[in-house]
């Protein structure tokens, strides 16, 4: 009941919940399901990281939200034809402000 409680101060609906569920990521902890509705992730953003990085985890989604990690960065960092970008990889680019994977490797 407590988590019911804190799940609705966080502002996680049903729908919210369904949505999770129907993007794979149904057996999440309330923990992680609070922390996702808080960061402002949303049947939108889910859905977006999802076609741009579809093994990511949600704890790893919600890391990627933290550290300004948004869908349309990884679209800009992958290069077609070369295997996903790792959490890792696309956190440390944000971070020293790589802007776009053609900038990504330097001569």
């Amino acid at each position: 009941e407590h988590q019911i409680v804190e799940l609705h101060a966080k502002r996680v609906t049903p729908q919210f919940i369904r949505t999770l569920a129907a993007a794979g990521f149904g057996k999440e902890s309330p923990e992680t399901i609070g922390a996702a509705s808080v960061l402002g992730l949303t049947t939108g953003s889910i859905v977006a990281y999802g076609r741009v990085s579809p093994r990511h985890s949600l704890s790893d989604l919600i890391e990627l939200r933290m550290m300004g990690v948004s869908p349309e960065y990884i679209a800009t960092m992958q290069r077609p034809g070369t295997p996903p970008l790792t959490k890792q990889q696309l956190i440390e680019a944000r971070l020293f402000g790589v802007r776009s994977a053609n900038r990504a490797r330097t001569p």
